[in-house]
C-alpha cells in the first residue's frame, strides 16, 4: 500500500512539473519577477460586470482609428461558427463569475474580450465582464513583443549597428574584466530569442533599488552562465538586456521611445507602462493596452511592418521577429514573438503571437489575412477557440 502511494505522489509530481514546463513554454505562465517588480493586475470588478445573456451581434463601431469595420457575415462564410464561439464564452464566464468566492479560488479564468480583424474589416468586437472598448488591459509579457519591434526601429534609425552584436558593444556600464568569459559571447539575438545563457542565481538581490547603470552589471556578476545561442529558457532577464541597450543607444526609456516611434504612428494614446527598479521602463511585462489597440499592433504585423501608408517597422525586422529562432517541440520562439501551427483539414496554417501570462493573446495568420485578438484572466481557452472555432470559420 505505501508503495503505491509513492509510485502515485511521484505520477502526480512528475505531471505538476510537465504541466509546469509545459506552461512555461507557451508565454502563457503565471509571471516570474527575478529582476524586477511584478506587474500590476487587476481583478474583475463585479459592480461594473456586464450581464450579456447572449445578446445578439452587434457590427463593430467605427472608431475612426484607422479600424476599418464591417458585418462579419460580409466578410466570413460560416459566422455561426463565431456565433457559438461567443455563446461559449458568456457561458462559462456567466458560470464563473456567478459565486465571487469561485473567482478567488478558481484556476480555470476567464475571456474579456474577443476582437477578430479578417481581409482587411474588423469584424467581430465582443467584450464580456467588465472589459470595454476603451479599458486599457494588463498585457504582461506582450510586452516583450513590443520591445523587439521598438529594437527594430532602433537598428533602422542606426542607433543599433545589427542584432548580430555583441551587448558588450552597447552596455559601457559593464567592467569587462569583472565578466565571466561567456557574457562577452552574448549577442542581441541571443538576448531576443531568450537564449543569452544567463542563469540567476538564488541569492540575487531581487528587491534592491539600483541604479540605471548597475542593473545589468548586477545580474551578470551574479548569475552562472551557459553557452549563448544554444541554451533556450524563456525569462525576464532577456528582455531587461535589450531594454538597457535601447535607453543606452537612444537616450530614451522604453516608454518614450515606443510612444514617438510605434505608438503615435498607429494612433495608440491610451496604455500605460511600469517602471522597473533601476527607475527604466519594464520591458518583460506591466504595459497596458486597450484591446483594439492590440489589434492594432497584429495587422502591423499582418502587414509585414506597414499602418495606413507609413512603414513603422521595417518589413525585415518583423519577418525575422517572428521568424523561429527556437523550437520547443509545439511552440517556437522568434525575438519575443511566438509562432505554432493550427491543422485544420488536413492543411496546416501558420500562427504568429504575442502572449501574455494570465491569457492574452494576438494572433496573427498570415495566410488567412486575419488577427484574432483575446485578453483574459487566467486562461489558455484562446488557443482551443483559434483552433475549434476561428480556423473553421475563416477558412474558405
Amino acid at each position: 500500500m505505501k508503495r503505491i502511494f509513492t509510485i502515485s505522489l511521484l505520477l502526480i509530481s512528475h505531471h505538476l512539473m510537465v504541466t509546469a514546463q509545459h506552461q512555461q513554454a507557451d508565454g502563457v505562465a503565471t509571471e516570474k519577477t527575478q529582476v524586477t517588480r511584478p506587474s500590476e493586475t487587476r481583478r474583475v470588478q463585479l459592480a461594473n460586470f456586464n450581464q450579456r445573456s447572449n445578446q445578439a451581434y452587434q457590427v463593430p463601431v467605427d472608431r475612426g482609428d484607422g479600424l476599418a469595420v464591417a458585418a462579419v457575415d460580409n466578410v466570413i462564410v460560416e459566422t455561426e461558427k463565431l456565433m457559438q464561439l461567443i455563446r461559449v464564452i458568456e457561458k462559462d464566464n456567466l458560470n464563473w463569475y456567478s459565486d465571487p468566492e469561485r473567482i478567488k479560488s478558481s484556476k480555470k479564468g476567464s475571456v474579456d474580450s474577443f476582437l477578430l480583424f479578417k481581409d482587411g474589416k474588423l469584424v467581430v468586437e465582443e467584450y464580456f465582464a467588465d472589459a470595454a472598448w476603451d479599458k486599457p488591459h494588463f498585457q504582461m509579457s506582450i510586452t516583450k513583443s513590443v520591445t523587439a519591434y521598438a529594437l527594430g526601429i532602433a537598428i533602422a534609425q542606426g542607433k543599433v549597428d545589427s542584432e548580430e552584436d555583441k551587448i558588450l558593444k552597447y552596455l559601457p556600464e559593464l567592467n569587462t574584466g569583472d565578466l565571466p568569459e561567456l557574457a562577452k559571447d552574448i549577442s542581441l539575438a541571443d538576448a531576443l530569442s531568450m537564449q543569452s545563457g544567463i542563469r540567476l542565481n538564488e541569492d540575487h538581490p531581487k528587491s534592491n533599488e539600483l541604479a540605471v547603470n548597475q542593473c545589468i552589471p548586477s545580474i551578470l556578476s551574479n548569475c552562472s552562465l551557459l553557452e549563448p545561442g544554444q541554451h533556450y529558457k524563456y525569462q525576464g532577464i532577456d528582455p531587461e538586456i535589450i531594454n538597457h541597450i535601447i535607453y543606452n543607444t537612444t537616450g530614451s526609456k522604453l516608454e518614450d521611445y515606443v510612444h514617438a516611434h510605434l505608438f503615435m504612428p498607429l494612433g495608440i494614446d491610451d496604455y500605460a507602462f511600469e517602471t522597473n527598479p533601476c527607475g527604466l521602463t519594464k520591458a518583460a511585462a506591466g504595459l497596458k493596452l486597450c484591446s483594439r489597440d492590440m489589434l492594432k499592433l497584429g495587422v502591423l504585423t499582418l502587414n509585414q511592418g506597414r499602418w495606413m501608408q507609413q512603414q513603422v517597422v521595417p518589413k525585415d525586422w518583423i519577418t525575422k521577429a517572428t521568424t523561429a529562432k527556437v523550437n520547443n517541440g509545439k511552440n517556437q520562439y522568434g525575438y519575443f514573438w511566438w509562432q505554432h501551427q493550427v491543422d485544420y483539414q488536413g492543411k496546416s496554417y501558420e500562427v504568429i503571437s504575442a502572449r501574455g501570462a494570465l491569457g492574452q493573446f494576438i494572433f496573427v495568420l498570415p495566410e488567412l489575412k486575419a488577427v484574432a485578438v483575446f485578453t483574459s484572466y487566467g486562461t489558455r481557452q484562446p488557443f482551443s477557440y483559434l483552433q475549434e472555432y476561428i480556423v473553421p470559420a475563416i477558412t474558405r
